[in-house]
């Protein structure tokens, strides 16, 4: 159960760092945390161009709370929200990816990876006679 808690933290993680690199970028800086996000800022770009420039920020926060809900139930031991919250932080890691920043894409694996053995973690401690002990 340790394993899925900690897994599930990642998801706390990834929530505050993406947070600071927000603040951090509201206050004139450039450079931030690789294991924040990446998404929350191509879609601040897809806002902005879509809609009113002064509405960016809501795809920080959309995301940040997403993150935060996802720690939740992941910590709660829910498989679903490791599979979605790993599914939209690989996402996340192809931006690094494809914008070639070797140490986002390693902090992304590695996150990617405890995120991967909590889900394991999670099925196995489902097929045990006590899995009545995780709630979803």
């Amino acid at each position: 159960m340790n394993r899925v808690r900690n897994g599930g933290r990642w998801f706390y993680w990834i929530a505050g760092l993406s947070a600071v690199n927000f603040v951090i970028f509201v206050m004139g800086s450039d450079t931030g945390f690789a294991l924040g996000t990446a998404i929350d800022w191509f879609l601040q770009g897809i806002l902005e161009e879509l809609a009113d420039p002064a509405l960016g920020w809501i795809a920080h926060v959309v995301v940040i709370a997403l993150f935060v809900f996802l720690g939740t139930r992941a910590t709660a031991g829910a498989q679903w929200a490791f599979i979605v919250g790993g599914l939209v932080y690989a996402l996340d890691g192809l931006i690094f990816l494809l914008a070639g920043d070797l140490i986002g894409i390693a902090v992304h694996a590695f996150a990617l990876f405890a995120i991967v053995s909590a889900t394991i973690a999670v099925r196995q401690l489902r097929s045990t006679p006590l899995s009545g002990l995780l709630h979803t």
